[in-house]
């Protein structure tokens, strides 16, 4: 039930990240919506599901930029990975 609501959510997080966060100047930077996310939902204790949304995350954040397919999904996979290890 979990990857049937949260696969969709982090799809519509990756949309509003490239089109609306992008174009907001956040101190010299910007939000990663997506990569907040997955550390939260790995820190709920939830880490393989959170290396399933981090790959769903970056791929639709690598479909809606110009980075080949597979460049942010492999760094949330990574990111998920490293929460995993501080539980």
């Amino acid at each position: 039930m979990a990857y049937a609501i949260g696969i969709p959510a982090i799809a519509l997080l990756a949309i509003l990240q490239s089109a609306v966060i992008s174009q907001l100047g956040l101190a010299g930077g910007q939000a990663d919506l997506v990569l907040v996310a997955v550390v939260a939902w790995g820190l709920t204790g939830r880490s393989t599901e959170a290396m399933v949304f981090g790959l769903a995350g970056g791929i639709v954040l690598d479909l809606l930029s110009a980075l080949p397919i597979g460049t942010t999904s492999l760094i949330l996979v990574l990111i998920a990975y490293l929460v995993l290890l501080t539980e």
